[in-house]
């Protein structure tokens, strides 16, 4: 299958990706070839099976779908901002963790009052 192997590419720059995030410019292009990658899957389905009637309902109902879906729409938008206008600026997303403990300790006088009336005092912690 033609359209598995543009898939199985796409997976490919998709790890890419997580192995050059320290590198911009490396990042940078395989986003780009990611998201060329990516997109072109539905195109080579097309193609592949341009002449199969039952391939052409199903496709058309998954169209419907891919078209409302936010995240489909948004990588389609960030592919045809790359390929056709320019690369922009990637932003860097950095996470920062703090941890530790912290313990407060209070010392509270006490007065033990003893059935023989004695009495004792004490600290509690």
């Amino acid at each position: 299958m033609i359209a598995q192997e543009k898939l199985e590419e796409a997976k490919y720059f998709l790890d890419q990706l997580e192995r050059s995030i320290e590198n911009a410019n490396q990042f940078k292009y395989n986003l780009s070839a990611f998201l060329s990658a990516a997109r072109s899957v539905t195109w080579y389905l097309q193609n592949e099976f341009h002449d199969d009637p039952n391939f052409q309902s199903w496709y058309e109902s998954k169209q419907e779908k891919m078209n409302e879906d936010a995240l489909l729409k948004f990588f389609k938008e960030k592919r045809n901002y790359i390929v056709k206008e320019k690369y922009g600026n990637l932003r860097q997303q950095v996470s920062v963790s703090i941890s530790g403990n912290a313990y407060a300790a209070a010392s509270l006088p006490l007065k033990v009052i003893r059935a023989n009336g004695t009495v004792e005092e004490r600290k509690a912690a």
